[in-house]
């Protein structure tokens, strides 16, 4: 009982603390000129979608004919961001919402976000690393930029929704496998499905977190070879969770997207090559429960491994089969990982975390020390946790996502800064248990208590302390001779055929 009283004290803190965090732009966003949002521009083409949705239904926010004027563009931006910030506004203002009010309501969302998501990834530690330790990973996370410069108050953009939506479908996927009894394990996979299909009306790119999920599953059918083990539940919680993510993503996009969107191939938007890419998911775990339930005998790697490569190429070639057009979506997916045009290699998201090309490489480093502080460096310390886990039968499938979760995050947010909120959460699990690591190598060395537990405030603060300037520091946001440029621009009278010019 005091363990699990202490736990939830400390839970409670953080949230506090991660709370304290994101709201400390308060004054650099509601100013005397008015509310001022960070970073980009990007959080006011969302509150002007929302606009739209309040005043014209769902329906407005797929089109917008002021892009690519006269003749408007198709919105590639899935509009679940802008829904909830509409829904909110409308919930507090009533049916005349003001921009004010969805303003106000976009510049606040991110915090509440953002404090959920530190809920979830304390649930997930305390799932993955034991009950009483969700604290410190969410700890971590709470204080580090990588995911506070994303939630902060005045951040009104969807990447926060992203990470949220990333921590529901991992807990999610846990507990397909980890939970106690078979209807726990069903909860969890329909809880699955549901978060796969929010992951991709927020942001069309979500087969993203689809990738931990599908490499854990292939690892631990090689791994584990018992019949209702690790490896076997997850299979069956993958093809449960991504068949129902598919099934709700076809209905929603049938009653909700725009005509036709369910036959469209391209990734833009909402459309059917979301569905397939899911299904793909779906039918990779459902093969791998049917090699294993088919065998007769115990098999060696070398066969689980061509179980798994077999697997892949099986069910994309079906759903390939039965939706030739998914072609547009992987291309389109390949180029924008590859940052293959000249849009791509000057969008700073696009970019690498490291030897970018476009800055010195001192620059690139302390940008990478502003996300993460030290936390990079402290999480090789995990490492030997990581192999003790290993050694153990029943932590062995904790271990494996573990490694997999830091491998994957950490590579692809090096490669692409677009996932460097991601590889956040893997920092804050990896760079805690290697604080960890070290305190109890501390206090055994010294036989005290009391001087391990000095030792894991100071590892702490040595993987945050790097990045604080940048959580108390001044937050990037339109410069205010932009907004007033604009502002001029749009008090003037409209020149017939350039209407354009003056959007919103």
């Amino acid at each position: 009982m005091t363990r699990r009283l202490s736990g939830a004290l400390g839970i409670a803190a953080v949230l506090l603390v991660g709370t304290l965090a994101r709201i400390a732009t308060w004054n650099q966003v509601l100013t005397q000129a008015g509310l001022r949002f960070l970073a980009d521009s990007d959080p006011h083409y969302h509150v002007l979608q929302a606009e739209r949705i309040v005043r014209d239904g769902l329906g407005a926010a797929w089109f917008d004919p002021l892009l690519n004027w006269p003749y408007g563009a198709r919105v590639i931006w899935p509009p679940l961001f802008d829904l909830v910030i509409a829904s909110l506004a409308r919930a507090w203002a009533g049916p005349t919402v003001g921009r004010e009010t969805l303003e106000i309501v976009a510049a606040g969302l991110p915090v509440v976000l953002g404090v959920s998501t530190l809920g979830l990834v304390a649930a997930l530690a305390a799932a993955l690393l034991g009950p009483g330790r969700g604290w410190g990973p969410a700890l971590l996370v709470a204080l580090l930029p990588g995911h506070v410069a994303y939630s902060a108050f005045g951040r009104g953009d969807q990447h926060v929704a992203e990470v949220f939506l990333f921590c529901w479908v991992l807990l999610a996927f846990v507990g397909t496998w980890s939970a106690e009894n078979a209807r726990g394990r069903l909860v969890a996979g329909v809880l699955l499905g549901v978060g796969v299909a929010l992951a991709f009306w927020n942001w069309m790119g979500s087969a993203l977190h689809l990738l931990v999920p599908l490499a854990f599953t292939g690892l631990a059918h090689v791994a584990f070879d018992a019949e209702d083990g690790a490896g076997q539940r997850a299979a069956r919680g993958l093809a449960i969770g991504l068949g129902t993510g598919a099934a709700l993503l076809a209905i929603t996009i049938a009653a909700w997207a725009p005509p036709g969107a369910l036959g469209r191939g391209d990734l833009f938007g909402i459309t059917g090559a979301h569905v397939a890419i899911v299904l793909c998911g779906a039918a990779f775990g459902l093969l791998l429960v049917a090699f294993r339930s088919l065998r007769r005998v115990r098999v060696g790697t070398r066969r689980r491994v061509l179980e798994v490569f077999a697997a892949a190429l099986v069910s994309v070639a079906a759903v390939w089969t039965v939706f030739p057009a998914m072609r547009t979506a992987i291309g389109q997916g390949i180029r924008a990982l590859g940052a293959s045009d000249a849009w791509y290699s000057e969008i700073s998201e696009f970019q690498h975390l490291l030897f970018s090309c476009h800055t010195s490489l001192w620059s690139d480093f302390s940008y990478l020390t502003a996300m993460y502080g030290a936390g990079l460096a402290v999480a090789v310390l995990s490492v030997p946790g990581l192999r003790r886990r290993w050694r153990d039968p029943n932590e062995r499938p904790r271990a494996l996502l573990l490694a997999v979760l830091g491998t994957l995050l950490v590579v692809l947010a090096l490669y692409r800064r677009r996932f460097a909120p991601y590889a956040t959460v893997a920092v804050g699990f990896l760079s805690w248990e290697g604080v960890v690591a070290a305190a109890r190598a501390v206090a055994d060395r010294t036989r005290m208590r009391v001087v391990g537990g000095a030792a894991m405030v100071a590892g702490v603060a040595l993987v945050v302390g790097p990045s604080l300037h940048a959580v108390v520091g001044e937050a990037g946001r339109i410069p205010e001779p932009w907004i007033e440029a604009m502002q001029w621009l749009g008090r003037q009278a409209a020149v017939p055929g350039r209407e354009g010019v003056m959007g919103d």
